[in-house]
């Protein structure tokens, strides 16, 4: 698998939200994460309904898994609130906090695994980075990709590439602040990565 950049959507809806899913992917984002803990199934529905079908194996379900039989939707993120999906036949992503959490996924059929937090949250005040410098050395030993969360910025994807990880997810990077400037951004960070042949 090839560096993977992840979007992930604040917990509550934003302005012109379909909008900007879209701007992103155009620009790069491999994944959106669509994650609004408080939203019912239907505003979930009304969201994939606003974005054209081509978008629609870009985004991720953090939650109303059951949407996936309404929608070509790219795949399932298994998280504390959500941990179980009875549709195996759809791609699946799982959240982890430690590195004991990632030996038990491993292998498991995860397309990939995100691991939390890296840095201190953008987004999230008081939830601060929780790895040391030795737990980080054994991401790259995981068979299945491991994507880095938590305080990512586009100026961390080369550091975070070189010492194993194959992805990053990003939240308030992008949206908090001033949306066009953070995508600029995150556009010049996936080109740079790419120039290294990732």
């Amino acid at each position: 698998m090839s560096w993977k950049t992840i979007v992930i959507t604040p917990p509550q809806f934003c302005e012109r939200e379909c909008e900007k899913i879209c701007r992103l992917i155009d620009s790069g984002v491999n994944y959106i994460h669509l994650r609004h803990p408080a939203a019912d199934i239907e505003e979930f529905r009304n969201i994939l309904k606003g974005l054209p079908e081509r978008y629609h194996p870009h985004i991720r379900l953090h939650s109303h898994f059951g949407l996936v039989n309404e929608f070509p939707i790219g795949g399932l993120h298994l998280n504390r609130r959500w941990p179980l999906a009875e549709l195996k036949s759809t791609p699946l992503s799982k959240s982890c906090h430690s590195i004991e959490e990632l030996k038990e996924n491993d292998r498991q059929g995860y397309e990939y695994l995100t691991l939390s937090p890296i840095y201190d949250s953008i987004s999230k005040e008081g939830y601060k980075a929780a790895f040391s410098s030795e737990d980080l050395s054994a991401i790259g030993s995981f068979t299945t990709p491991v994507m880095a969360l938590g305080g990512i910025k586009p100026d961390h994807f080369h550091f975070l590439k070189g010492i194993g990880f194959r992805g990053a997810a990003l939240l308030g990077a992008i949206w908090q602040g001033d949306f066009d400037r953070n995508l600029d951004v995150l556009i010049g960070g996936i080109e740079a990565l790419g120039k290294e042949g990732v």
